[in-house]
């Protein structure tokens, strides 16, 4: 890469791995590989057979990197870096240069160091915004997030500055999502909510987020296709009623149908909403403020996670998980099937009998000659 960019100046920008860490959950869902403990100890030591899924070793990522810094700071990478300045930046931002002398000088640039943040997303950002001069940006990253909040940004930048971003990979390539932003396009409260994101004002008063989190609502109930209904609970109903209720009061009802019912076309209740809002109002003030070395003073805890065992979970709702009239009906149904397994291991115990067997035994003779 280095070698092929005719760029003067290169970031290389990488995440790092908090302790706790609010991608605690993510994390577990991608990783497929061992979480073992990585060496590696030069560039001549044999990579692994298969390094795409030791790229999914959180410790083999560190070790990696940590190479990269140590080893681009040797001369021998010297005719690599040429007239380019190289900055990478994961716990901290190193810098590597060739001198008149021809030797790798590297440093730790403490201006572009931002160990407060956790993703490449805002640190991608942050040095962007400290480029206060004149410059073609050129960001090359397959996550989409980095052009939303760069967006957010533009203006932090120089006014003779430009940024060129290449977003996607494969078949998602340019592609986004269009009903969400053709409703947000024509409705002007929707913008106006969404502008709302990561305003330390949601997070501290309680008035202020259950206000954006009705217009929030009613922008799902659009996404759903019940536009007459601001109230997530009762568009679940809705949908439902709209795809079960019988024509006719004669009708029998097809318990068949219902039981191929997919709960994932119906929206979040409330309840569980609330804690997607409160997760995306906390990840949207981090991005605010990607322009800033400490993102955030604000804890996950309380916006839509929960610590445990030194990790953060999602905390999915608040309440119960089914109204109560649903919980005992669910419970009487279950006290009666254990009712049955008793009547049917009595029936079990009297049918394995001795005489029981020697007549299931004159059976399977008589079946057999027949």
């Amino acid at each position: 890469m280095v070698t092929q960019l005719k760029a003067s100046r290169i970031d290389v920008i990488f995440d790092q791995y908090f302790t706790p860490s609010m991608k605690n959950y993510e994390h577990s869902q991608r990783f497929e590989s061992a979480q073992l403990e990585y060496t590696i100890t030069g560039p001549e030591q044999v990579r692994p057979s298969d390094f795409v899924k030791e790229l999914k070793n959180s410790n083999f990522k560190e070790a990696l990197v940590d190479f990269f810094i140590s080893h681009w700071a040797s001369d021998e990478m010297a005719p690599f870096i040429g007239g380019k300045i190289i900055h990478i930046n994961f716990r901290k931002c190193h810098s590597f240069m060739v001198n008149e002398a021809n030797k790798v000088i590297s440093s730790v640039t403490e201006e572009l160091s931002c160990p407060e943040h956790e993703e490449a997303d805002t640190k991608i950002v942050y040095h962007a915004c400290k480029i206060n001069y004149e410059a073609n940006i050129i960001i090359r990253t397959i996550d989409t997030d980095v052009a939303a909040i760069m967006l957010g940004h533009m203006h932090r930048l120089n006014d003779e500055s430009q940024v060129w971003m290449l977003t996607g990979t494969e078949n998602n390539l340019r592609k986004a999502k269009l009903k969400p932003y053709k409703i947000l396009k024509k409705y002007v409260e929707f913008q106006q909510a969404f502008m709302k994101f990561g305003d330390s004002k949601i997070i501290e008063d309680n008035i202020e987020q259950q206000d954006l989190y009705n217009v929030i609502q009613s922008f799902i109930c659009y996404l759903y296709n019940v536009e007459n209904i601001n109230d997530v609970d009762a568009a679940r109903l809705q949908i439902f009623i709209d795809s079960y209720t019988v024509s006719d009061v004669n009708e029998a009802f097809n318990r068949k149908k219902l039981r191929n019912f997919d709960a994932s076309s119906l929206p979040s209740c409330k309840s569980e909403l609330l804690q997607q809002f409160l997760r995306a109002n906390y990840i949207c003030c981090i991005w605010n403020n990607a322009h800033l070395k400490n993102p955030t003073t604000y804890e996950p805890v309380n916006n839509g996670w929960i610590l445990e065992n030194d990790e953060y979970h999602f905390k999915w709702f608040e309440g119960d998980q089914l109204p109560n009239y649903v919980s005992e009906s669910l419970k009487t149904v279950s006290e009666a099937g254990e009712e049955d397994d008793v009547d049917n291991d009595e029936f079990r115990e009297w049918s394995s009998s001795d005489d029981e067997n020697e007549n299931v035994n004159i059976n399977d003779d008589n079946e057999e000659d027949f």
